[in-house]
């Protein structure tokens, strides 16, 4: 595995000993054109002078053109996205455009990575990013988030890391002798000299002792259902804090709502932080606090004019299948304008929880902001989704895959949810106003038949697919106005931000 671990200044010291290369690079780096917010050049520490091997070195886009136009002679490879030549007359130099990524971070590499990287702007004070290069340049922050990601730091996720820090750190140059956290008046401060924040986590410490009291003491299974808070930066002692919420807790009859209300008052004093931390897609991060006020405040959903305008025209369901396939998408998609003059539209994806499993999945319904470059808002709790649609008197759709057919023979036989219902499901969606690629009904059918017989279905795919219109089905039996309150309902939950329904969530900042 390729380590990407060398800035310029260093990748240059490492062919010391090949006086032309180092010439030639050194030209190179002092040339490339972009130098501004974006990474420069960060080379692969694994490799060795004298190596048969190309040695790989990543720029930004722009800067791989500049190379690839100045520099003729040169082999492409990868589509274009890889650039090999000769330099110091026997080592093949690889150029790799730094959008290309060998796999894509998992969640855990993701926190992680920030978590690291607004610790070393908190708890040193000596270090500062200015532009993406400076964390790289930073020895000891980009080495550990080296290990992080096993070898190869993703580009855009450096910018989020750096667009993160940037949105929470402003740094006073005059006479204050604060670090301030800005977002309107004030987030919190951290003094320069003895920064007062003593826990930074994400694994471990707060974050496992508030996981296990929303376990024992409130049954919540899941932590992120009722906040979804990546990191706590704490203040002062967490041990004196655990203690407070212990007796705080202390009881049969304590409710989550003790709780959210002393994460309120703490998070306002800038004792107890939680942060949830998404992939930064535009040029800035935003900051919003979540569930920070009164809950007497909070939108009554129940409220017709509080509604955003959901209809079935809302709901999207693509059945080809292309050329050299034999199974469609799985998921569909749900989205929501906020049908407001500064307009948000939120894109609900629906599809299965383990694509992987085999044998059936059930449904998960995840949120992405398309007014915020894609900002990933978070997965509504399904749980809570279902309860709700309940709650409206609608009970005709439940997420478990076994109410669903796994095989062709299961679809075409089966006399409660087979062929026949959703003969009629496809035709009630696509009337109502349902967007699609296929409006032929028979068609349709027969490309889930066919899709069931795909190698790739495992039998979760096309189940996954029929379960998505039947929770279309639902919303539609629901009503005009029943389905705008709901769509609505899950426009909020999947924030995780309290309405009068659901008032239950905990105060959180997000950074996205």
């Amino acid at each position: 595995m390729s380590w990407f671990s060398l800035n310029p200044k260093r990748a240059l010291q490492k062919v010391s000993s090949k006086k032309e290369l180092q010439s030639q690079l050194k030209e190179i780096f002092d040339s490339l054109p972009d130098k501004s917010e974006s990474l420069l050049a960060v080379a692969d520490d694994d490799w060795r002078v004298g190596s048969k091997e190309p040695w790989i070195i990543k720029i930004n886009a722009k800067n791989y053109d500049w190379v690839t136009k100045n520099y003729t002679g040169g082999k492409f490879t990868g589509g274009k996205k890889l650039y090999t030549i000769m330099m110091g007359n026997d080592i093949n130099i690889r150029w790799r455009k730094t959008k290309v990524t060998p796999s894509s971070p998992n969640t855990q590499m993701q926190e992680l990575g920030s978590a690291w990287i607004l610790e070393r702007v908190i708890n040193d004070n000596n270090t500062t990013f200015k532009k993406v290069q400076d964390i790289v340049d930073d020895k000891v922050t980009y080495e550990k988030l080296v290990q992080i990601f096993r070898g190869d730091v993703p580009e855009d996720w450096l910018f989020t890391f750096y667009a993160q820090q940037k949105r929470l750190f402003n740094v006073y140059n005059g006479n204050s002798p604060y670090t301030t956290f800005a977002q309107q008046k004030r987030l919190f401060n951290v003094y320069n000299g003895n920064s007062p924040y003593t826990t930074f986590n994400r694994d471990g410490g707060f974050m496992d002792y508030i996981t296990k009291i929303c376990s024992t003491k409130f049954g919540i299974a899941k932590k992120d259902s009722w906040n979804p808070a990546d990191i706590w930066i704490i203040k002062g002692s967490q041990a004196k804090i655990e203690r407070e919420i212990d007796k705080m807790l202390d009881g049969d009859h304590q409710t989550i709502y003790e709780l959210n209300d002393y994460l309120r008052v703490k998070y306002l004093k800038k004792e107890i932080m939680g942060l949830s931390l998404k992939k930064v897609s535009g040029k800035k991060a935003k900051y919003e606090v979540v569930n920070l006020g009164d809950r007497s405040a909070y939108i009554d959903t129940t409220d017709a004019s509080m509604n955003y305008p959901v209809t079935a025209k809302c709901f999207q369901s693509n059945f080809s299948i292309k050329p050299g396939k034999k199974n469609f998408t799985q998921d569909v998609r749900l989205v929501i304008d906020n049908g407001a003059k500064k307009k948000k539209t939120y894109d609900f994806q629906i599809k299965a929880n383990s694509p992987e499993q085999e044998n059936g999945s059930n449904l998960k319904f995840e949120a992405t902001l398309k007014g915020a470059g894609g900002a990933r808002l978070g997965k509504a709790p399904v749980d809570q989704i279902v309860e709700i649609m309940n709650d409206l008197g609608e009970r005709g759709f439940k997420n478990d895959y076994n109410e669903y057919p796994g095989t062709l023979d299961e679809f075409q036989t089966s006399t409660k949810k087979g062929k026949k219902y959703f003969e009629k499901v496809i035709k009630k969606l696509i009337q109502a106003g349902m967007k699609t690629d296929e409006n032929n009904v028979n068609k349709i059918i027969e490309n889930i038949e066919k899709s069931y017989e795909s190698p790739d279905d495992r039998g979760t795919n096309t189940r996954c697919k029929l379960m998505g219109l039947d929770f279309f089905n639902s919303m539609l039996n629901m009503g005009p106005e029943k389905m705008r309150e709901f769509g609505t309902d899950m426009v909020y939950i999947s924030q995780k931000k309290g309405t009068k329904k659901k008032d239950t969530f905990g105060p959180f900042g997000k950074v996205y």
